[in-house]
């Protein structure tokens, strides 16, 4: 094989190869809006630790900014109780130690059956 043919050969491959591994960090980056649906395992005015259907657990970081609901009520995360059903959206962001964290932002649980 000739050296113009390997880098005709290369080149759509590299390219290839370095987008994929260009869109699968900016899926994950700092910044982007995620959800978890799935089961409270526990709650606390400080962390919701939710138990996605995927079959992992995700400690979500809740301060004043975080709205909480049930139904159309507006509750605190405290209220929440293990094993109640929520959709939670989050932010990965950096925390004041530098560490990775998962701060919610919405979190919705299912309004209690009439």
């Amino acid at each position: 094989m000739s050296a113009r043919m390997w880098r005709r050969g290369f080149s759509p491959a590299f390219c290839l190869a370095a987008l994929l591994a260009c869109a699968s960090v900016a899926l994950a980056h700092e910044g982007h809006l995620h959800k978890v649906m799935g089961t409270v395992v526990a709650a606390d005015a400080a962390k919701l630790d939710v138990k996605g259907t995927d079959g992992k657990t995700l400690s979500l970081v809740v301060d004043a900014s975080t709205k909480v609901a049930r139904g159309t009520t507006v509750i605190k995360a405290a209220d929440l109780k293990a094993g109640e059903r929520v959709v939670a959206a989050y932010m990965p962001m950096k925390g004041p130690d530098g560490a990775e964290m998962l701060m919610a932002k919405d979190v919705k649980a299912a309004a209690p059956a009439k």
